[in-house]
């Protein structure tokens, strides 16, 4: 079932008629002009899905973190860009992917484990073009000679 949307304006205006929407879709977007917009869903509906995500996220855990060769190998076929590593760097990435998985379960928070997939994912694209790791690796020259002042 597609994710069904309302403005916010229509969520003030029609709260019960949104609220019933909620009850027949996983979940609805609420589109604000100002501001990021909002997601409602049922709470049974998010439990569940938070349960499901926790416990995938222990057995992949535990998978990945039994055999740091196997596990880079395993992470390529999921994960294609992670070819752009070396050997060794999915290998470590395998062995975070499996720790900050852990730690997301038991957080109930998903959020380091974006991080985390955003910070490897940008070092696979610098090994990916030397140029741009070279360009990124040279000093940054000092305006006027002066120093940079701090943000």
């Amino acid at each position: 079932m597609a994710t069904r949307e309302y403005t916010f304006t229509e969520f003030l205006r029609s709260p019960r008629a949104v609220a019933e929407a909620a009850d027949r879709s996983p979940r609805l977007v609420i589109r604000r002009r100002n501001a990021p917009d909002l997601v409602l869903s049922r709470a049974d509906r998010l439990r569940g899905e938070a349960v499901g995500a926790a416990g995938a996220a222990a057995l992949l855990s535990r998978l990945l973190g039994h055999d740091s060769t196997q596990a880079g190998a395993l992470v390529v076929e999921a994960m294609p860009w992670t070819r752009c590593l070396s050997e060794k760097g999915r290998c470590e990435f395998a062995l975070e992917l499996a720790e900050t998985l852990a730690v997301s379960a038991e957080l109930d928070s998903f959020a380091p484990l974006a991080q985390m997939l955003d910070e490897w994912k940008a070092t696979a694209a610098l090994q990916a073009d030397p140029q741009l790791a070279d360009e990124l690796a040279r000093p940054i020259p000092e305006p006027d000679g002066r120093p940079v002042p701090a943000p």
